[in-house]
């Protein structure tokens, strides 16, 4: 699998909001080496870093319950909009440190969400079984409901949550 870190969503955002962007293409790095820890990875890629205080600085905007699914901690749920148009924004809350993920294809616009919380590290381990099986089955459901656009496109990642907890489970997490 290739691990891509972008500036695209960065970009279509900037377009969405103000009709325009200072970024004028989109530019892909491969990640070769798999980050140690945090502090390495955020290092090795600052634009992540950047982009997460900007994400958090962003206001809390209330939604309506309709076109929404909602998941809770150590749940997933993957929404294929082409058999199910109602469904326009995943969401989760409560991310202290927990973990919400995003994966989306590019083409298909198959989207699956995953709040990974730490009760599984405590009672598992920091190779936690239930992280590793829950990312899988995010990734596999995207597969499966992409069919014939998966060659076409790939799949974005997002997560969010993790603050900076003085135990520093959150970073375990990571």
């Amino acid at each position: 699998m290739v691990i891509k870190v972008t500036n695209s969503s960065k970009r279509k955002q900037d377009i969405a909001i103000c009709e325009t962007s200072t970024i004028s293409e989109t530019e892909e790095r491969i990640m070769e080496n798999f980050p140690v820890d945090l502090e390495d990875f955020f290092s090795t890629y600052p634009e992540i870093c950047e982009r997460n205080l900007e994400f958090t600085a962003t206001p809390n905007k209330p939604l309506k319950r309709d076109g929404v699914l909602f998941i809770t901690q150590r749940r997933q749920a993957t929404s294929d909009i082409r058999e199910n148009p109602k469904v326009q924004i995943l969401g989760s809350h409560a991310a202290m440190t927990c973990h919400i993920v995003v994966m989306r294809h590019t083409e298909s616009y198959v989207a699956s969400i995953g709040h990974f919380d730490n009760f599984s590290c405590w009672q598992f381990g920091d190779e936690s079984s239930a992280h590793k099986e829950g990312l899988k089955v995010m990734m596999e459901e995207i597969e499966f409901l992409s069919k014939g656009d998966l060659e076409e496109g790939h799949i974005q990642v997002s997560v969010f949550g993790g603050y900076t907890d003085e135990r520093g489970e959150a970073a375990k997490n990571s």
